[in-house]
């Protein structure tokens, strides 16, 4: 059974393995919109990466004591599961703070107060989490059938069940109460952000719940629980991440693009050419480049047409 236990750990090793390289693939597509952002927005999401990576050695440690038998790894487990949950409130503080100070929401007391009240919940999901580890040990010891690791493990997901809940609120109130008008360039990229952070943490949100009412319903099947919560999260978030990673892949960013009058305009993330013909006449638009009385178009839409040949008549007389 501790050997079937420790290929169920492997398994999640591998899993955390596809997500930290999933953060290194968005992070590298992300490359341009990271740099133009503050140092430490480029440390957090690097840093998670990295973090998420350093996870799987973690996990393999794990996984050998599993199937071989060693106390000493246990201050690993701790170890691992408290890094691992603190480091989820100062993620969201970072990210309220980045929220707040670069896309300068207009709303200025209501951000604050939420972020302050999701740290406070986070914290206590942490401490949950922390104490629940302490209590419940190893999973090899959850196998045995101990009712104070069942007690404790219980803790750690409801713990993991408030951060995932309080992460997917924060989420969606800071876009909801974003700025209209942001620059091209981040529109983009932080939609998709948004996508893709909704994409991991409802399916997290689901997945806690659902281990907690297993917990509440079946308190004495302790191996069953253990089996279907690590084998749902795993598949779940492979299924997950390679939907990402396609997504990512499909709408990755093109080349900067050259066009009339010597304006560079970089499409947005996703855009299609129609969504991006239609991004740059507004940028031309705004600029004041062109307009009605310059298109010759009587419904105020520029025509890219006429800027088209615009650009090849000046080239061609070059």
């Amino acid at each position: 059974m501790s050997a079937f236990i420790g290929a169920l750990l492997f398994a999640n090793m591998v899993n955390m393995f596809l997500n930290g390289m999933f953060l290194v693939q968005l992070s590298n597509f992300c490359g341009s919109f990271l740099l133009a952002e503050p140092v430490f927005i480029r440390v957090i999401v690097f840093g998670f990466s990295i973090f998420d990576i350093l996870q799987t050695a973690v996990m393999a440690y794990v996984a050998l004591y599993a199937c071989f038998g060693s106390h000493k790894s246990q201050i690993f487990v701790w170890l691992y599961s408290t890094i691992r949950l603190w480091s989820i409130p100062i993620y969201v503080a970072a990210y309220g703070f980045y929220t707040f100070q670069v896309q300068k929401l207009t709303d200025r007391w209501t951000i604050p107060v939420l972020i302050i009240c999701l740290l406070v919940v986070q914290t206590g999901g942490a401490m949950l989490w922390t104490i629940g580890t302490a209590k419940a040990g190893t999973l090899v010891d959850l196998a045995t059938g101990n009712d104070m690791t069942m007690a404790g493990t219980m803790l750690c997901t409801m713990g993991a069940f408030m951060c995932s809940l309080c992460i997917m609120i924060s989420v969606i109130v800071t876009f909801r109460n974003s700025p209209v008008r942001v620059l091209p360039a981040r529109r983009g990229v932080l939609r998709h952000l948004q996508i893709v952070s909704m994409r991991v943490h409802i399916p997290l949100v689901v997945i806690t719940a659902t281990d907690l009412v297993a917990y509440i319903l079946f308190p004495k099947s302790h191996i069953s629980t253990v089996i279907a919560i690590i084998v749902g999260k795993v598949w779940s978030n492979t299924l997950l991440h390679g939907l990402n990673s396609r997504q990512a892949l499909r709408h990755a960013p093109v080349t900067a693009t050259t066009l009339n009058n010597g304006i560079e305009f970089v499409p947005q993330w996703g855009q299609t050419s129609s969504s991006m013909n239609d991004s740059f006449t507004m940028e031309l638009t705004e600029m004041g480049i062109v307009g009605p009385e310059r298109s010759g178009d009587e419904s105020g839409v520029p025509n890219l047409e006429q800027v088209r040949r615009r650009k090849e008549v000046a080239q061609t007389s070059c």
